[in-house]
């Protein structure tokens, strides 16, 4: 990453042998970054019908929820949201924002949403908006270029955790600079949404160059 005057320099380490292909600086290079600039619900149930509300019927799709939205984070990106600590209705919300804005980058029409969700008391009918919207959050990442970026600075690897953290290999001075608030206070905490929602800010402000070897390996710049 660039060096910014009138930010002092920190020393120089050399890069963590990762499973990344570039095997060089990622993004802050231990410097500390420049300041950032500026300080289908309903639709996705059509077709579902509701189904025995049986006390045993409940409490397996409870546990199913549970286990899609904390227990199998490792089998899928999307599975990685925090469900248990802010709510699957929440979750679902990112998982729509985190969509969209991925297919508006690969300028595709983005998916209708009135989020009706947030409305639904059924835990089977949460249960099946979650899915529809975590396998579409899926889709459209494996065919992003922050997905590319991902496997050449990590590996795939969402929960990086050495001197680089998280999937797009973000130094920790860099995190903490371009992190909004409301996202872990690391990288490697953070859901691949969120993830590519910092790596967004990092860069409008930074630019491509923010990852050296991989941006230019997979022509990015």
């Amino acid at each position: 990453m660039l060096h910014t005057p009138g930010l002092r320099q920190k020393t120089r380490e050399p890069p963590a042998r990762t499973a990344a292909a570039s095997g060089l600086a990622r993004s802050g290079d231990g410097f500390r970054p420049r300041a950032p600039r500026g300080g289908a619900a309903r639709a996705g149930l059509r077709g579902l019908e509701p189904r025995s509300q049986g006390a045993g019927l409940r409490l397996a799709a409870i546990l199913i929820a549970v286990c899609l939205v904390g227990g199998l984070a490792l089998a899928s990106p999307a599975a990685a949201h925090r469900g248990p600590k802010l709510g699957v209705a929440h979750e679902i919300d990112h998982l729509i924002w985190d969509t969209n804005g991925l297919r508006r980058e690969m300028g595709k029409a983005v998916y209708p949403a009135d989020f009706a969700h947030r409305e639904l008391t059924n835990e089977q009918e949460l249960l099946a908006v979650y899915t529809l919207w975590s396998t579409r959050f899926d889709r459209a990442l494996k065919r992003s270029y922050w997905w590319e970026l991902c496997l050449c600075e990590s590996g795939g690897d969402w929960g990086m955790r050495n001197e680089y953290h998280g999937g797009l290999s973000f130094h920790p001075a860099t995190w903490a600079a371009y992190r909004p608030k409301g996202i872990p206070k690391y990288a490697y905490l953070a859901t691949p949404g969120e993830q590519i929602r910092v790596g967004r800010k990092v860069l409008a402000d930074q630019g491509w160059e923010a990852w050296p070897a991989c941006s230019l390996k997979l022509g990015l710049r």
